[in-house]
């Protein structure tokens, strides 16, 4: 499973370091987790790639939908993101909310 990835939270508007925020996280595995799947994979961008465990959950929609939650954190550093530290920590959190839908 491979996704695309577009980071638009208010950290990400250093620009000058994030001209093409471009990322993206290709899992290697899902296994069951404490609080529902972990998922375990590698985030690319900048030409840096950096292992991250997304943990996930999922909460089934109207029989047709399922949701799912996901979230993980890592160093900006490991993907070659800077900035002055007083503007900006070095641990990003990741959110991913998506809904995924039955074919027609």
């Amino acid at each position: 499973m491979s996704i695309a990835l577009g980071l638009a939270a208010g950290v990400w508007q250093f620009r000058s370091s994030l001209s093409s925020a471009g990322f993206t996280f290709d899992a290697t595995g899902i296994a069951p987790g404490e609080d529902g799947w972990s998922v375990p994979g590698v985030l690319a961008g900048h030409g840096h790639r950096t292992a991250i465990t997304l943990g996930a959950t999922v909460t089934p929609g109207d029989g047709s939908t399922l949701a799912v939650h996901a979230t993980a954190e890592f160093d900006r550093r490991d993907l070659g993101i800077t900035a002055p530290r007083f503007l900006l920590g070095t641990r990003v959190r990741i959110t991913v909310d998506a809904v995924f839908a039955a074919p027609a």
